[in-house]
């Protein structure tokens, strides 16, 4: 039983060559002086599990306003 990591078995790929579901440009960017929550809402990317959490956010406000 091998208790460690043997290095010589690590394969890398460059960034380059392997598939992406997001490119630097989809990042969040930062929010700049503004620090209120909407806008870091704002800041957020609109991919991944951030549209989901955005998507919650906006159930939330719905129903709160439907009350």
């Amino acid at each position: 039983m091998n208790d460690g990591i043997d290095p010589s078995h690590i394969r890398t790929v460059p960034l380059s060559l392997r598939p992406n579901k997001v490119s630097a440009t989809d990042f969040a960017q930062p929010p700049g002086e503004r620090t209120d929550f909407a806008t870091f809402l704002e800041s957020l990317p609109h991919i991944l599990e951030a549209r989901s959490f955005l998507a919650v956010v906006d159930a939330l406000v719905a129903s709160a306003r439907e009350e």
